[in-house]
């Protein structure tokens, strides 16, 4: 009797440190997910799984209109998505997760999408966030993400900023706590200063700031 052949496939995310996912297929079935860096350890599968409080993106939403057909590309359990169709937009969501705590579509990855939108929109995976913002650049003229702060850091980002056309930055003046996988009140959280990165490609000029009160 010939068992199923299974497969390993890597996809790989430049942005912090060596750190990529790899999907085991079983049957062409995702049977088993896992993130591991170069160094061989290894991390369990919640793939940076931390849910948005929905102040959050009320107090962008506030302050902007944004275009109509919108892609939420790491939606998780739609945190963002959810306040942005009470807001009336059209929303499209998927995440890469395979697991229950994921609404809407499953196993996809923004990376394999093709697909062109008026606006995306996410808080991204920090690890990988410069690839889901080049990515989301091909995909889109406009793209919002939610980032920490100290991600305006470094000699490297500011050449990066420099080449993107980065038109605002919404300071969130409170700082904001983000509870890994959605749990209420988990140990060992953290509170940190995080924005709203804003890119247009159809803004030539400087960067511009404002804080969200």
């Amino acid at each position: 009797m010939a068992f199923p052949k299974k497969e390993s496939t890597t996809h790989s995310c430049r942005g912090w440190g060596t750190t990529w996912v790899r999907c085991l297929k079983f049957n062409n079935k995702i049977d088993y997910m896992e993130w591991q860096s170069i160094s061989g350890r290894k991390k369990s599968d919640w793939i940076d799984f931390y849910q948005t409080p929905q102040w959050v993106t009320k107090k962008l939403l506030d302050n902007i209109s944004l275009s109509w057909t919108i892609l939420e590309p790491a939606s998780g359990s739609w945190a963002i998505s959810k306040v942005l169709e009470a807001y009336g937009y059209n929303v499209q969501s998927q995440d890469i997760r395979t697991d229950e705590r994921v609404y809407w579509v499953r196993w996809v990855s923004i990376f394999d999408c093709s697909d062109k939108y008026d606006t995306i929109i996410t808080n991204p995976p920090y690890f990988c966030a410069k690839d889901f913002i080049l990515k989301s650049l091909e995909l889109s003229d406009n793209v919002i993400m939610l980032l920490k702060l100290q991600f305006l850091e470094s000699a490297d980002r500011y050449n990066f900023f420099k080449n993107t056309p980065l038109k605002k930055v919404y300071v969130i003046c409170k700082r904001v706590t983000m509870y890994p996988d959605g749990e209420p009140e988990p140990k060992n959280s953290w509170t940190i200063a995080y924005a709203w990165y804003i890119w247009d490609k159809s803004y030539t000029g400087n960067t511009e700031i404002e804080w969200l009160l």
